[in-house]
């Protein structure tokens, strides 16, 4: 992805399929961007099982945005969107 990142990508085209409410819409960025805290920059290719798994150990332990330890529940639903816009950029190549 050469100028834009594989999250912008994911909730602009959620954004536009217009199927989206706009509250989840901005609660999906803010997960993807958690997410991002600790991996973004990494090219896809980069970005492994091993590598997420090391990034949600670090936000669970408080290597989060807001330097809190992020909760169970939370790190699911990232994982949920992470899975979602992982399988976007794939399809997307």
């Amino acid at each position: 992805f050469p100028t834009r990142r594989s999250s912008d990508l994911f909730i602009e085209t959620r954004k536009l399929s217009g199927d989206v409410a706009e509250g989840t819409i901005r609660r999906e960025k803010e997960k993807l961007s958690s997410l991002g805290h600790v991996i973004g920059g990494m090219k896809l290719q980069d970005v492994t099982p091993e590598v997420v798994e090391q990034a949600l150990i670090e936000l669970r332990s408080g290597n989060s945005k807001s330097g809190k330890r992020l909760s169970g529940t939370y790190l699911n639903d990232i994982c949920k969107k992470a899975s979602l816009m992982f399988d976007h950029a794939v399809r997307e190549e």
